[in-house]
């Protein structure tokens, strides 16, 4: 999470930005294994304040949390 955090500062990304992110926003790209640990990783992405937020997390189902990777902005083009 040290990392997901150093990457909000660095992008002018807050904790409430990240949390809507995460409750409302939309898986638009396919979910991928990830290679250093057992689940998927997905970016989940939704505008908010302004910014078109990315977080992307690992999914280990059926574990119910998320574990944050990174934070960025989105690029839409």
């Amino acid at each position: 999470m040290n990392h997901a955090r150093q990457r909000m500062r660095s992008r002018g990304i807050n904790d409430p930005m990240v949390l809507e992110t995460l409750r409302k926003g939309v898986i638009m790209r396919t979910p991928e294994p990830d290679m250093r640990a057992a689940g998927l990783r997905c970016v989940m992405e939704r505008y908010v304040s302004g910014v078109n937020v990315g977080v992307v997390v690992l999914v280990d189902h059926p574990a119910p949390d998320l574990t944050v990777i990174t934070v960025m902005e989105v690029i839409k083009g």
